[in-house]
């Protein structure tokens, strides 16, 4: 009876320093021949393979779990990814109020200034907003039309271009 136990307690060893092997092996980069690949040096290369591939799938789950773990975390407490958030859900949940404005603005204009609020109007006001993004694209459209030449030499459609 004790000699069984001390025969599977050596087995037991044997096993976990095989895998131990394997394991090294595979993150060296050591691929195990297989069993019909030509000689080998141990005589149990099946059962070597069988391990190494357990190995490979262990080592794929531990990755996979430390994954799943870093990505579910949440991030500190105070970090400023959490802080951008909460201002933009907070932004987005009060609109565009008059709160989420400084009180002042280039260190003289308060909130209730009448040019401060004229400027405030006219930046919400949906048809400058329109006519701005018209004037990026004509920006756009003018510098694709252009077309350069050395020493002041240019064509019909520059001296258009330069007449407006």
């Amino acid at each position: 009876m004790m000699m069984m136990m001390m025969m599977k307690k050596m087995q037991h060893q044997r096993q976990q320093q095989a895998d131990h092997t394997n394991e090294a092996n595979y993150a060296r980069g050591i691929r195990l021949p297989l069993s019909g690949e030509g000689p080998t040096s141990q005589p149990n290369s099946s059962k070597q393979t069988v391990l190494s591939w357990q190995a490979a799938i262990d080592a794929a789950r531990q990755a996979k779990a430390a994954q799943t773990m870093s990505t579910s975390a949440p991030p500190p407490v105070g970090s400023l990814s959490q802080r951008k958030r909460q201002q933009y859900a907070k932004s987005k949940k009060q609109g565009n109020s008059s709160n989420s404005r400084p009180a002042r603005a280039l260190f003289c204009l308060s909130l209730n200034n009448p040019i401060r609020r004229a400027c405030i109007s006219i930046v919400e006001w949906k048809p400058f907003d329109i006519f701005i993004l018209l004037a990026i694209f004509a920006n756009c459209v003018a510098l694709a039309i252009y077309i350069p030449f050395p020493e002041d030499d240019s064509n019909s459609t520059n001296h258009n271009l330069a007449k407006w």
